[in-house]
């Protein structure tokens, strides 16, 4: 059965190209925090700043997940907005430009996983490395990827409880 995709609480499924084009209307609207969940408990969460964004997905409630990065890029970037009023700062490295966030979301959600070329890290890893002092994340391009299936209900507030908001700094 293929996944089904749709804004987080609606129970409209979006298309790839419809969910970038909302993501897209939304930023423009300065709406900058948008979440999708999956009939399979996945939740795909995106945090823009206009020009870039934090692309995390989760494979259920409490999963710190993986998300998009940059691994090239150099200095950090502020103006990501949560739902809640709080503005992040995130490292450049973390987020990718808007554009490739598009192309992501429109990939997650057509085909369950991002587009080849995108370099994703695993924070899952991470968690696990950071307590126990060993490596860093693991950073690996996406393509090939294999997703496994998503449990629980979809939390309020993803963007809080994925490992991503362990690396960012609030204003």
């Amino acid at each position: 059965m293929t996944e089904t995709w749709s804004l987080l609480g609606e129970r409209r499924e979006a298309t790839g190209s419809e969910a970038a084009e909302l993501v897209s209307r939304r930023v423009h609207d300065h709406l900058l925090t948008t979440y999708f969940e999956s009939d399979r408990g996945r939740i795909l969460t995106v945090v823009s700043n206009g020009t870039r964004a934090m692309v995390v997905l989760m494979d259920g409630e409490g999963d710190p997940g993986e998300h998009a990065v940059s691994t090239d890029a150099v200095g950090s970037s502020g103006g990501y907005v949560l739902e809640n009023g709080q503005e992040d700062t995130y490292d450049d490295a973390e987020t990718i430009p808007m554009v490739d966030a598009l192309s992501v979301v429109r990939s997650v959600v057509d085909t369950g996983g991002p587009p080849g070329g995108v370099l994703w890290s695993v924070d899952r890893r991470h968690r696990r490395a950071a307590s126990t002092g060993s490596v860093a994340p693991r950073v690996r391009p996406a393509a090939g990827r294999g997703w496994s299936r998503g449990s629980g209900s979809p939390p309020r507030s993803p963007m809080m409880r994925c490992g991503a908001s362990s690396r960012h700094t609030s204003r």
